[in-house]
Parts: C-alpha cells; structure tokens; sequence
C-alpha cells in the first residue's frame, strides 16, 4: 500500500516497471521480462498456447492468465522498494488465509516466517469477532507478527448479504483517514485499533468543547488579555494535550475551566480577574460556555506544582483515593457502613451528652428538693386553721393555672413540629407508591392543623383570666391575715409566696424525676459494642476494597517504577487533637473556674496515659500525681477526676474518637515497600501522579504534570499509563513534554502561540499524524527523541 502522496506514475516507474519475471515455459523457453500488461499479456498467451484446444474455454483472458501465473521473487519486490522515493511511503501487508496455506516444512518454515514477519500488517475476512479472535490467537502462538486486521473481502457489493461484501468488517481504526493516519496502527496496535461489531465506547464522563467569549478589549492584570474574544476548543473523549510557550495562555484555559465548573476552588484565580475596558469585573461563568452547559461536569483539576501538594499532604491524597473508593465501590457498601457507623456514633455522643445531663439533673433535683424543704417550713410555721385554707385554695388555684400554661405550651409546640414535618416532606409530584402514601399522610396533616386554627380556645383563655383574678385576691387574703398577725414586709412577701413557690417546685421536681428516668432508661438502653462493631466492619470494608486498588499499583511491572501500595490507617496524632479539643468543651464550666495557665500543659498532663490507652480512674490520677509538672493544671485534673462520672465520661469520650474512623481515616502509601514520607520527592510525585491516574473515572486536567518528574520516568512508564488509562477516563494536559504528547499518543493536540500583531492567542489544532505540524511538535522538549522512540518501538522501517 503506497503513501496517497506518491503519484501513480512514479509507483509505475520506480517501483512496478523494476519488477522482472523469471519463468520457463513448458517448451523449455525462457521467459524474462519487465512486469507490463503487455508483457503479462504475452506470458498469458504463451501458457494458453501449450494447452489442447478442447481445454481453453476453461482459461480466461490472456492478461487474466498471465497475472495469475505471474511470480516474483520476495527479495526483488524488497529491492525495488529500497528507494529513497518510497522511505515511509508504503506499508506491507499479507492475507493470513493465503500466509497459511504456504506449508510448514524444515525446508521452508524460515521463509514462511520471514514473510509474515516482513509484513506491516496481516489482515483477514472473519464471520465472525470470536473466529476473528481465534485467529490472531493462532499467529501470537506462532511467534509471528500478529498485527492482525478484520477488513471486507469485497467480492460482493455492500448491498449484498454475503460477509465478503464491501465494508463488511469489525475493523475501527482511531486516526485521521491518510496514509500517514493508517501508519500510527504500526505504533501503537493496542491502543489505534479495536476490532469489535461496534464502535469502542468513549469514556461516558466528559469535555466535549469550551467556548470562550470574552470583550475583545478585556484585560486580565491591567494587559490585553491574550485570550478574549471568542474561541472554541474541542476536547478529544480520551487524550488531549495543549503546548505553547510560557505566556501563550495554555495553563490559563485550564484553570479558566476549573473555576467555571466548580466556581470558587480554583487557586489561580482567587487573587486574579478579568475585567472589561472600564475595569469592571468579568465573570467567568458568563464568559465561558462548556458543552453548552447542558450538563453538570465532575472534574478532576490539578494545577501547577499541585502534585507536589498532593506528595506533602497526607489529608489530601487521602481524601482523593477515598473518593475514588467510593466510586469504585459498586454496591455501596462503605456508604452504607460508613452510614451506620456515623449514626452509631452519634448514638454515642448523644449517650455522653446524657451522661452529663443525668449529673446535672440529679445535682438540680437535690436543689430543688432543699429549696422545697425552706419554703414548705415557712408555709408550716402557721398552723391555724384560716391560714391553711387560704393556702390550700392558692395551691388549688396555681395548680390549675400551671395546667392551662402548659397544656397551652404543648399546643404551640406540637402545631410547629407538625409544621416542620409537612415542610419536610411535602411532595411536589409524587409518582410511585411510596411517595403517593406519604403525599398522603402530609395532606392528612396539613387538614389537622388547618381544622385546629378554626378551634375556639375562649374557654381557657377565660378560665386562665378568672384564675389569674382569683389568685391575686387570695394572696391578698393571705398578706392580711399575715399582717394581722404582725408579720414585717419582708416576712410577709416570703409567705405569701412561698405556696406559690411550692408547686412550682414539686412540678420542677416531677419533671426532673421523669427526665431522670428517661434518661436513665436511654443510659441504660446504650451498648458501646454497637458502635465498636459497626466501627470494626467499616475498616474491614475499607481494608477489602484498599487491597483490590493496592494490588492494581503492585502489580504494575516496570523498570523505571518501585511497586506502589495503599494501606488503611487509623489517624491517631488528629484523633488525639480532637480528643482534646474536645475535652475542652466537655468540661467548659470547670475549665472556666480553674486558674491553670498553659492549654500545652493541660494536654502533657492530661495525655499522661493516651487516650486510646485509658483503663481506670486510679491508672490516669496516678500517672499524673507523677507527672514531674507543677502547672496548677495538675491539681484542676487531679480535683476533675476525683470524681468518677468526670472519668467515665472523658474514657467515652476518648473511646468514641477512636471508633471515629471516617472522620480519622488516612491512608498510608508505601514506595518500593517502604512509607512513602522516606522517598525522595521525584517518587512521591511519582507515586501520587500514578495514584490520580490510575484510580477514577471523572476527567482529569493537569497542568503541567512533569514537573519533578524524570524524563525517563515519562517516557518510560508513565506513557504507558496514559495510554491504559485514556479509554476510560478522558485526560487533558498543559504540557512542554514531548514524551506525554507523541508516545503518550494524544489523539488531540492544540498548539498555542501569540500573534505578534495582535496579542493574541492563536490555537492551531493537529495531530501526531499530521505532517504539517510535525516539527512544531519535534520542537517539544525531547521532541525528536520521543518520535524515534516511537518508531522504533515496533522497529518500523
């Protein structure tokens, strides 16, 4: 097959017209010749001449029996060939079905394998992807080149239903539809062709076009900026990579499309913007239009030295691999764990919080129960018979107007609870089962609260009146008849209210016990084990789902590479941060009465034993009484835990973050088996560069990711990994490496340069196939190196 570039002229004379025939005819004559139609014409008619006349209707034309008898020599087609005309101009290929039925012997096993092996490109017509299969299987067992392609045999047009008709094939091919596009199949087989009834699914998740359109007068840091104007830009589903030199506006695109798609987290313009010709402020979401913003994009953005970020920041990283766990993990099953064990947990802090509570309830119940006792002796220390009727009445009468307040109260608050359900729930069209029942049971609600503000509540607002009326004239009643007595004012306001005072008490009190009750049935009703089990099986379903990832970083063989793994750890240094801070607001009230000075000797003192290592009350007040501090920090903790609740609650409190493990994960990279903090810092971005790579799915924009990176490194292993990852994910580079863009195999790629008159950002589209722009791209970092690599890759000639 010859380049579209060489005209037919000169395949005739430099190629075709070099081609001689040696045959010896039956007659014993030799026949030499020139390959021409004229020529095989004649070696036709010489052959058809030796034939008996009743046999020619069988033969065809002369020509037709001339080029079917027609032989060359392989080592002259190869000879012709080894022109400087023809260097990168033509491809070999050969049908597998007539490679094979050359015959296996001693004799001609070599020759048989120098032919398929001198081939670019083997092809075959298959019924079928599976017998397609089959027989790539047979030539990559053979040991031969198996660079095997499914093409139409064409003996049938494609109207016709016989698998050798036109355009029947299972051949797809990724490049531009020239010669130079079909070569890049010799480089990368793998990743440019995919046999397969259909088309191969591009990563569903995806940038498809940007379109910038900015004032042509904007300015962006008081210039012209090299972007306005409007300008579209189209992403390739898989690989696209934007070179430029350094001010061409490459990095500022990608960063322009972070900010648009999650608006606010992008670094770069946090202290940048762009403004019109009257300085106003541009925002970016009304200049910039991403697939016409038909759809939410979930992205990836990395920008310049962010890598290195990622390398230094556990929490980061951590965070990153999580969310790609999360995506992964098909079934749900960390969020359902992670679900429970949250709720586990703050079944927990609520039991802490209760713990507290009880203290404090019981410590107001016994003040109330003196304060009762007081007024109570100044209500007996009358005993005439006038004087406890006036009492009992004002009892009677404060009794009732407590039940109207509250049964008032309860009112109120279960109408605006009801409020709050149907707020929550109200379905806008409910459409299945489920929400037409609780459409239902809101409706149902809205009736009831609608029907109670018609109800007439002038009986108790009027009983409540009279109550009030009768009350005041009791207590009264009850000043006379203690004035009477000779009682001083003092004296007088204390007795007369202490009835008054009474019920409230014993109703305070009632309530307290009842609170009391309730909370010590739900003290009781806590099992710790709940959470320490629903804490277990989420590690465990973290551990599983990790391993399955780590195994995928261990397992990528290369020299240039250590092996990666991913562990599961528990953040103890930030879970003891949090035991602290929180121990702080624990004990809020006494830390505020205490004169301790240092927060620093607080915690020293207090950590004496860890608090994941707690046992007993005795262990802790011992090990600080021999802590060498003199901080009056010690005796504020040593009086603290004199106290046993003060203990239990700060153990439960401890041992409640420990369980806390969505909150305190971290997950721990290991390099070449050793922790990755112990790696030189060109690892660790190696490392965390894989990482992004390799796990997820969303597309991932990178500016500029060789930073740190050895150029060995990229052209070596991190290639590779790009090509893998590219059918799944689509991947977008602002990049000066050579190495990503051409042995990377980028299937788009946008120049950027700055016109000199106009300041502005030109972008010129191309790809690695196209000649025009090839030495733009040999002008890369390590360009011309990264084009010989690939060539010789498959050792194309």
């Amino acid at each position: 097959m010859f380049s579209d570039e060489l005209s037919i002229e000169t395949i005739k004379s430099q190629f075709l017209n070099t081609l001689e025939q040696s045959y010896y005819l039956e007659s014993g004559e030799a026949w030499t010749r020139a390959i021409t139609p004229q020529s095989v014409a004649e070696l036709g008619h010489q052959i058809k001449s030796t034939v008996p006349a009743n046999e020619l209707s069988k033969y065809g034309s002369d020509l037709t029996e001339g080029f079917n008898n027609l032989n060359i020599k392989e080592d002259k087609i190869f000879e012709s060939l080894n022109k400087d005309v023809f260097k990168g101009k033509y491809l070999i290929a050969i049908g597998k079905t007539e490679w094979g039925e050359l015959k296996w012997t001693d004799a001609s096993i070599a020759t048989k394998k120098s032919i398929i092996n001198r081939a670019d490109i083997i092809f075959t017509a298959a019924k079928s992807v599976e017998d397609f299969t089959k027989a790539k299987t047979q030539l990559t067992a053979q040991g031969v080149n198996d660079l095997l392609l499914d093409c139409s045999d064409a003996h049938y047009f494609s109207t016709a239903t016989d698998k050798d008709r036109i355009g029947n094939c299972f051949t797809w091919i990724k490049s531009e539809p020239t010669f130079e596009g079909l070569k890049q199949i010799l480089f990368e087989p793998k990743y440019r062709v995919f046999i397969g009834a259909n088309a191969p699914i591009n990563p569903p998740i995806r940038i498809n076009k940007v379109t910038l359109d900015f004032p042509t007068d904007s300015k962006f840091e008081n210039e012209d900026f090299c972007l306005s104007g409007t300008k579209e830009i189209n992403f390739s589903p898989n690989f696209t990579c934007l070179i430029g030199g350094r001010g061409s506006g490459k990095s500022t695109i990608l960063n322009l499309i972070h900010e648009k798609l999650k608006p606010g987290e992008n670094i770069f313009f946090k202290t940048r913007s762009i403004k019109d010709s009257n300085g106003n402020y541009l925002p970016i979401d009304n200049h910039v239009t991403i697939d016409n913003d038909a759809d939410e994009k979930y992205i990836e953005f990395l920008s310049q030295n962010e890598i290195e970020e990622f390398a230094q920041d556990y929490l980061k990283l951590t965070n990153a691999v999580y969310t790609r766990i999360l995506k992964r993990d098909e079934h749900g099953s960390i969020t359902l764990k992670e679900t429970t064990l949250k709720q586990k947990l703050e079944n927990f802090k609520v039991h802490i919080i209760n713990l507290r509570r009880i203290k404090t309830l019981r410590l107001e119940l016994e003040q109330k129960n003196r304060e009762l006792e007081t007024n109570k002796k100044l209500v007996n220390s009358f005993s005439s018979d006038e004087y406890k009727k006036l009492n009992e009445d004002l009892k009677g009468i404060t009794t009732k107007l407590n039940a109207l307040t509250s049964s008032s109260e309860q009112y109120a608050q279960i109408l605006a609870d009801l409020k709050e359900v149907v707020d929550k729930y109200q379905q806008t069209e409910p459409k299945n089962q489920h929400s037409i029942e609780v459409d239902r049971i809101v409706k149902g609600i809205e009736t009831l609260i609608l029907e109670s503000s018609t109800t007439n509540f002038t009986v108790s607002t009027d009983e409540k009146a009279a109550l009030e009326i009768e009350l005041a004239a009791k207590k009264g009643e009850l000043i006379k008849y203690l004035s009477d007595k000779g009682l001083t004012e003092e004296n007088l306001k204390d007795i007369s209210t202490a009835n008054v005072i009474i019920n409230g008490l014993e109703i305070d009190i009632e309530k307290r016990k009842t609170d009391i009750t309730d909370l010590q049935r739900k003290i009781d009703d806590f099992v710790v084990s709940e959470s320490e089990n629903a804490s277990q099986e989420y590690k465990l379903e973290i551990d599983e789902q990790i391993k399955v990832i780590s195994e995928i970083l261990e397992n990528l063989h290369n020299a240039s590479v250590k092996p990666i793994s991913l562990n599961f750890e528990f953040d103890v240094v930030a879970a003891t941060n949090s035991v602290f801070d929180d121990f702080k607001k624990l004990f809020e009230s006494q830390i505020a009465k205490s004169n301790y000075k240092s927060d620093a000797n607080l915690r020293e003192i207090l950590f004496s034993i860890e608090p994941n290592s707690l046992t007993d009350r005795t262990a802790l007040t011992d090990a600080i009484k021999s802590h060498s501090s003199g901080s009056s920090a010690k005796s504020f903790l040593l009086e603290l835990f004199e106290d046993e609740s003060n203990f239990e609650v700060y153990k439960l409190l401890s041992k409640m973050t420990f369980l806390n493990y969505p909150e305190f994960k971290k997950v721990k990279v290991q390099y070449d088996n050793r922790p990755i903090e112990n790696s030189s810092f060109g690892q660790r971005c190696t490392a965390v560069l894989v990482i992004l790579l390799l796990l997820g799915n969303n597309p991932i924009i990178i500016d500029e990711p060789e930073a740190h990176l050895d150029s060995l490194l990229i052209s070596n292993y991190l290639v590779e990994i790009i090509k893998d990852r590219k059918r799944s994910r689509q991947i977008i580079f602002a990049t000066h490496n050579a190495n990503f863009v051409i042995n990377g195999d980028s299937e788009l790629i946008h120049i950027l340069n700055i016109n000199p008159t106009t300041q502005k950002t030109v972008i010129e589209s191309t790809t690695i196939e196209n000649e025009n722009t090839r030495e733009t791209l040999i002008g890369l970092e390590g360009g011309y190196e990264a084009f010989k690599k690939r060539e010789n890759k498959y050792q194309y000639k």
